[in-house]
C-alpha cells in the first residue's frame, strides 16, 4: 500500500465503460499447480457501453468511508452491493490509497447485458478505476491500475488498457496491438445466460476423454497486422463454442452468417455471439430480424479505448 496526501480534486465525473468481443480465444489445459486456466485471447473493445457516474463528498467522519452503488439493472439489484465489482473496485482504490473520510455514490445505467462474455462488469470496474484516479488526483500510472484491476478480477486489466489487446495469460501480459479495421460489429445475445466458472467446468470435464488440439493465434495476429478485415474474420475462433455445444448459439451463427456477415463467434464464455460486416445495410437488415425474437442486439463499431470520460 502506497500512502498519498489524496484531497478531492473534483466532485463528480461520468464515464463510458466499453464492452469488449473476443476475436480469438483459446483456453489451455490447466496446469494443477495454479487456481486459474490460462488463455490466449485478442480482444477488442466496441462502442456498446454501460454510464458511470461517480460522485465524491468529504464524510463527517474523518476515519470512515462510505461506497453507495445505485443501478437499473434488476440482477444486480438483487445482489450484495459490497458483490458489485464497481463496488470491489471503489474499496480497492481508496484502500491503495489510504484514503478515508469520503462518501462516494456510484450510479450504473446498464447496456451491456449481464452473463453474456462481453465483460460488463469487468468495464464497470475498470471505469470506476479511471473515475476514482481522476477525482481524487491520486495520478496513479496505467501499470498501477492495472495491477489493482488484476486484485478485481483477471479480466479487469483490459479495460484499463482498452483496444485490441492480446493477452496470454500463461506470462501475464498484455500488450495493445493495431485496431480492428474500419468494419460494422452486430451484436446479440441470447435469452439466456452463461456464467464463466461453468464453462471451465465443461471444458475440464469435456477434455479429461477427448483429445485436446491447440489453435495458434499466430494467423489472426498475422491478419491484424496486415489490417485485412477478410482475412481475420477468416481467423477468428472461441473454444468454448466446441466446449458448449450450444445449439441456439449454433444457430445464431449461422444466421448471422446467412445475412452478410464475413464471419461469426461467440464472445467469451458466451452467450453473446456477433458478426463482422462491411456493410453497415446488411448488418442493420439483420438486426432488425434478430429484433423480432431476441431484446439484446446491437450495431456497434471498434473503438480504442476502455473508457471515456463525457464530463
Amino acid at each position: 500500500m502506497v500512502t498519498r496526501n489524496i484531497k478531492i480534486l473534483y466532485v463528480k465525473v461520468t464515464l463510458k465503460a466499453f464492452a469488449k468481443i473476443n476475436l480469438f480465444l483459446e483456453v489451455l489445459k490447466k496446469d494443477p499447480n495454479v487456481s486459474l486456466h490460462n488463455i490466449e485471447t485478442v480482444v477488442q473493445n466496441v462502442s456498446l457501453y454501460d454510464v458511470i457516474k461517480i460522485e465524491c463528498s468529504k464524510s463527517k467522519n474523518e476515519l470512515d468511508s462510505k461506497i453507495n452503488i445505485n443501478t437499473d439493472c434488476e440482477d444486480l439489484k438483487r445482489l450484495s452491493p459490497t458483490l458489485n465489482s464497481a463496488y470491489v473496485a471503489c474499496k480497492e482504490i481508496l484502500k491503495y490509497n489510504s484514503v478515508t473520510g469520503i462518501n462516494v455514490k456510484i450510479n450504473i445505467k446498464k447496456n451491456i447485458p449481464l452473463k453474456s462474455g462481453l465483460g460488463g462488469e469487468s468495464a464497470d470496474a475498470a471505469a470506476v478505476l479511471v473515475g476514482l484516479n481522476f477525482l481524487l488526483g491520486s495520478n496513479l500510472s496505467t501499470i498501477e491500475l492495472s495491477k489493482l484491476a488484476f486484485c478485481i478480477g483477471s479480466d479487469v486489466p483490459l479495460f484499463i488498457l482498452g483496444g485490441t489487446i492480446v493477452s496470454c495469460s500463461s506470462k501475464f501480459k498484455l500488450k495493445k496491438i493495431l485496431k480492428l479495421p474500419k468494419c460494422h460489429i452486430l451484436i446479440c445475445k441470447p435469452d439466456f445466460g452463461i456464467l464463466t466458472k461453468d464453462a471451465y467446468r465443461m471444458f475440464d470435464d469435456k477434455y479429461k476423454t477427448q483429445k485436446y488440439k491447440k489453435i495458434s493465434i499466430d494467423s489472426i495476429l498475422s491478419s491484424m497486422n496486415e489490417q485485412d478485415i477478410e482475412k481475420i474474420s477468416k481467423y477468428t475462433y472461441n473454444r468454448f463454442e466446441e466446449v458448449l455445444e450450444n445449439e441456439d448459439i449454433l444457430n445464431l451463427k449461422k444466421v448471422i452468417i446467412k445475412n452478410g456477415a464475413l464471419s461469426a463467434g461467440m464472445s467469451g464464455s458466451g452467450s453473446a455471439v456477433f458478426g463482422l460486416f462491411k456493410d453497415y445495410t446488411k448488418a442493420s437488415i439483420c438486426k432488425n430480424k434478430l429484433n423480432t425474437r431476441y431484446k439484446y442486439v446491437f450495431i456497434c463499431k471498434p473503438v480504442d479505448i476502455g473508457q471515456e470520460f463525457t464530463q
